[in-house]
C-alpha cells in the first residue's frame, strides 16, 4: 500500500512521467473520496460539508470525521463522569466497533492493538490524465470479477452491525450448490456466513439459510426499522419471543426490541446451527428463543442496508 499512496500523493508527477501509459492503471489508498462515494452515510457527510464550507470535502475530511466519531463514541461509552482521563479514552478505542463515514473502524484485541485492515482500503484509476475514484476495494465490481476470473476467493461485503458490547457480522459466501440444478429452490440457497461476539464470548457460523429472496427480505427489513415502519415486538403471553421477520430454514431471524430517535434496538435470532457452541445439545434453547440485541443508529442502519443490498447484488436468481 505504501508505494501506491506515495504514487497517488505525487499523481501530477507520475501522470506527467507515465503519459498514456498510465491510463487505466488502478492503484489503492488509504483514504476515500466521499463525494463520489455510493453510501448513504458518504452521501450525507458530502452534503453536510459542502453546506458547510462551500466546496467538495478534501482528502482525509471523511477520515478525520470519522476519528472523532470514534472519540465520541469512546467518550459515550464511559458515561457521565466528571473526571475522565485521556487514558481511559484511549483504552475505550480499541475495544469499540465504528462504521464510519469512510470506513469501518475496529482494532485487534491483542497487545499491539492494530488496526483491522479488513474493507479500509480505496481504489483509484488513472484515466483521462486525471485519478478517478472507483470506490472502496471489496465493493468495486470490475475488480471483483478480476479476482473470479483468476480464481481468487472472494468475500462479500459484510453487513456490521454493532454497538460497545454486542456485534454481529453477516455475508453471504456462496450459493449452496455451485451449478444450477433446475429447481428454483436448490439453485437459490445462498450460505451466509457470521461472526458473533457479545458479553458470554465470540463465535462464528456458515450455513445455507436463506434463499436468494429471502436476503433480498433482510435489506427490506433494515430500511424498515431505519425509517420507522417496522413495528416493535414483545413477549407474548407465554412469555414467547416471535421474529417479526423469519424465513424457511429456521436459523435466522429478526425483530425489533425498542425505537427511539437516535435508532433502534434489534434483535438478530440465532437457532440451531447459529447458536453458540456453549448453547448447543439436549439443553439448547427453543427455535427463535435465543437473541442478541444490538443497539444501531438510524445511519447505521441504512448503510448496513445498502451493504447488504451491494452484497446480494453478486448472487442474482438462477
Amino acid at each position: 500500500m505504501g508505494s501506491s499512496v506515495r504514487i497517488l500523493c505525487e499523481a501530477g508527477n507520475f501522470l506527467t512521467a507515465a503519459g498514456q501509459a498510465a491510463e487505466g492503471w488502478v492503484f489503492e489508498a488509504p483514504y476515500t473520496e466521499a463525494q463520489s462515494a455510493g453510501a448513504t452515510a458518504a452521501k450525507a457527510f458530502t452534503a453536510a460539508y459542502r453546506a458547510r464550507y462551500g466546496e467538495a470535502p478534501g482528502r482525509w475530511s471523511a477520515e478525520a470525521y470519522d476519528a472523532v466519531g470514534l472519540i465520541a463514541r469512546a467518550l459515550d461509552a464511559l458515561g457521565t463522569t466528571t473526571s475522565i482521563e485521556p487514558a481511559q479514552v484511549a483504552e475505550g478505542l480499541f475495544h469499540l466497533s465504528y462504521d464510519g463515514v469512510a470506513k469501518p473502524i475496529r482494532f485487534d484485541q491483542g497487545t499491539t492493538h492494530t488496526m483491522d485492515p479488513e474493507n479500509t482500503a480505496f481504489l483509484y484509476q488513472a484515466k483521462g490524465g486525471a485519478f478517478r475514484f472507483l470506490g472502496r476495494y471489496d465493493q468495486v465490481r470490475a475488480v471483483k470479477t478480476w479476482l473470479h476470473r483468476r480464481r481468487v476467493t472472494w468475500h462479500p461485503v459484510a453487513v456490521h452491525l454493532s454497538d460497545h458490547a454486542t456485534s454481529v457480522e453477516l455475508r453471504p459466501l456462496r450459493y449452496q450448490f455451485a451449478g444450477p440444478r433446475g429447481n428454483r429452490y436448490d439453485d437459490n440457497w445462498l450460505v451466509i456466513g457470521a461472526k458473533v461476539t457479545t458479553a458470554e464470548g465470540s463465535w462464528s457460523f456458515a450455513d445455507p439459510a436463506l434463499l436468494n429472496d429471502e436476503a433480498q427480505q433482510v435489506t427490506a427489513w433494515l430500511r424498515g426499522v431505519a425509517t420507522g415502519t417496522v413495528a416493535v415486538t414483545r413477549l407474548d403471553a407465554e412469555g414467547y419471543m416471535s421474529p417479526d421477520t423469519w424465513f424457511t430454514e429456521p436459523v435466522l431471524a429478526f425483530s425489533l426490541a425498542e425505537r427511539s430517535e437516535a435508532g433502534a434496538l434489534i434483535r438478530v435470532h440465532l437457532s440451531l446451527e447459529a447458536l453458540p457452541p456453549w448453547r448447543q445439545g439436549d439443553a439448547r434453547p427453543d427455535i427463535y428463543q435465543y437473541f442478541v440485541e444490538v443497539q444501531v443508529d438510524t445511519a447505521a442502519l441504512r448503510h448496513a442496508a445498502d451493504e447488504w443490498e451491494l452484497a446480494l447484488a453478486s448472487f442474482p436468481t438462477r
